[in-house]
């Protein structure tokens, strides 16, 4: 894996990329003053999505998301002082919402709502 990174006083500062051996990147992110910030992006080896994650002074911290190997939304959630917080949505591969919850502070503060694969919301049973 080859990697690309612009150092300020001895600190990334800047765009910082992966690329595979193919020369298919693997990672963009973004750093200030030595420490991740902004975003970071994440590719499969086919050049896919993998996941959008957003950093505030090197530590994960608002809208994260992940993606299914179809390109399709898996999961979204925002982190808030290393914790969830406010809506977390799960999908499935199609493209429909699977589950939602909705965390306070790290804890779930509604009711789970689970969806089945056509959009219809479901009786609780386990977690997705």
């Amino acid at each position: 894996m080859k990697s690309q990174a612009l150092f300020i006083a001895g600190k990334k500062d800047g765009f910082a990329q992966s690329y595979l051996e193919n020369g298919q990147l693997k990672y963009r992110k973004h750093f200030s003053n030595g420490k991740q910030d902004a975003f970071q992006l994440t590719y499969r080896t086919n050049g896919q999505l993998e996941s959008k994650k957003h950093f505030r002074d090197g530590e994960k911290s608002g809208l994260q998301e992940t993606y299914h190997q179809n390109g399709q939304l898996k999961m979204k959630w925002n982190l808030k002082d290393g914790l969830n917080d406010g809506p977390y949505y799960l999908y499935y591969r199609n493209g429909q919402l699977k589950s939602k919850r909705y965390f306070i502070d790290g804890k779930i503060s509604h009711p789970v709502k689970r969806y089945s694969a056509n959009g219809e919301l479901t009786p609780k049973g386990p977690l997705p």
